[in-house]
């Protein structure tokens, strides 16, 4: 009863409230899970698991590598495009597939 309806009727839309357009985001729900651990909530502790990966007996360059795999930070087809330096995000190589992280080690 104390909700305000808007003057003129409009389609109802789901809005993430986490976000300041209200759009969903991958971006806006890993920062509330950092939030939400930080606070002691679920999600479990993700700076301890990042402080032990550094702690791994193996040369720091492998290290680094092993960490953009992980966080998608190699210079993959895709991500050379969404950087505009490329216009087609296939693989070079088989020039079929889109080439994600794992198809470019494989």
């Amino acid at each position: 009863m104390r909700i305000k309806l808007p003057p003129t009727p409009t389609e109802d839309f789901f809005a993430w409230h986490f976000e300041k357009m209200a759009f969903f985001s991958v971006r806006s729900a890993y920062h509330l899970a950092r939030r939400t651990a930080s606070y002691g909530g679920t999600g479990g502790d993700q700076t301890s698991v990042e402080g032990e990966y550094w702690k791994i007996s193996l040369p720091h360059k492998v290290l680094i590598f092993g960490w953009k795999v992980i966080h998608n930070g190699l210079a993959t087809q895709p991500n050379k495009q969404r950087r505009n330096i490329l216009v087609s995000d296939s693989c070079e190589i088989c020039g079929d597939a889109v080439e994600s992280v794992s198809h470019a080690l494989i």
